[in-house]
């Protein structure tokens, strides 16, 4: 599997519907979740939805950190204990400058997942 090249992938921040339903059929909907973790990640409601929804469907999932913030160690201590297993996913990181980002995203899209 490899991550939709851009353009082809949902994300809830630019889609029409985001009501909870609207996120779901998102996620049903995508070929693999993006899972972009911050400190709060696990205390957002809709966050914590959408990633049980992708795990529900056993869709795949790449968790992306903010490199520019914070480091891989900071990220794996983000997962609550319930949620080890995601743990074993190859974390990617992306910077906060636009221009590296774009080739962050390139590079996570290329990856196999």
């Amino acid at each position: 599997h490899h991550l939709p090249p851009s353009g082809e992938h949902w994300l809830d921040k630019y889609a029409e519907d985001v009501s909870t339903k609207g996120m779901r059929m998102g996620i049903e909907e995508a070929n693999a979740f993006l899972m972009v973790l911050s400190p709060k990640y696990f205390h957002s409601e809709y966050c914590c939805m959408e990633v049980h929804r992708a795990l529900t469907l056993k869709k795949p999932i790449r968790p992306v950190y903010n490199n520019t913030a914070y480091t891989s160690r900071d990220a794996l201590k983000w997962i609550p204990k319930e949620l080890d297993r995601l743990k074993q996913i190859n974390f990617l990181s992306v910077s906060e400058d636009f221009e590296h980002m774009k080739l962050d995203l390139k590079k996570i899209q290329s990856e196999p997942m």
